[in-house]
């Protein structure tokens, strides 16, 4: 018989615990068997879920628990930060979730999805010019590696952002 469900403050201690002693893949495991509706609870399970994947280096994982927390809204990755780590000082040390993302789907070997989803992103590059020129540097050798007919939709669904951006400069 399987025991009664735990509460979610006693699963988010155990995975806490199993990530403080560099056991991502049993946190993977202990989240793995709770599912929580929307909410605050939901948002809380899928940044653990992206740490522990981040951290066992299962991108599929990791891209998946991304996906979930913007509800498949990519563009919205923008616009959250993510811890990755603390300084000696305990401070923790965080990183746009776009950008871990695109490293998650080159990773994965998926160049033109990485392509995509830097293009889906804006925000960041409005407000940091050294962020949005790192990643058109990227996106430019992505597309280096894409064949002629990934490179042309591309660069279609770039002109078409562009066009609704009203921004013509960025599109030359």
């Amino acid at each position: 018989v399987a025991p009664a469900p735990q509460p979610f403050e006693r699963i988010l201690q155990n995975t806490q615990a199993l990530m403080a002693c560099k056991a991502p893949h049993s946190a993977q495991i202990v989240l793995s068997r709770f599912g929580p509706a929307p909410g605050p609870q939901r948002r809380t399970w899928l940044l653990l879920s992206w740490q522990a994947a981040n951290e066992a280096l299962d991108h599929a994982g990791a891209t998946l628990a991304l996906r979930r927390l913007v509800d498949g809204n990519l563009a919205m990755l923008d616009n959250e930060l993510l811890t990755v780590g603390y300084s000696e000082d305990g401070l923790p040390l965080t990183r746009n979730a776009l950008d871990l993302f695109v490293e998650h789907e080159i990773a994965l070997g998926h160049p033109d999805e990485a392509a995509m989803v830097l293009m889906a992103g804006g925000n960041q590059q409005e407000q940091n010019v050294g962020l949005g020129s790192r990643r058109l540097a990227l996106l430019a050798d992505l597309l280096a590696k894409l064949d002629d007919d990934q490179i042309t939709t591309l660069l279609e669904a770039a002109l078409d952002r562009a066009a609704v951006d009203e921004a013509w400069g960025l599109a030359e």
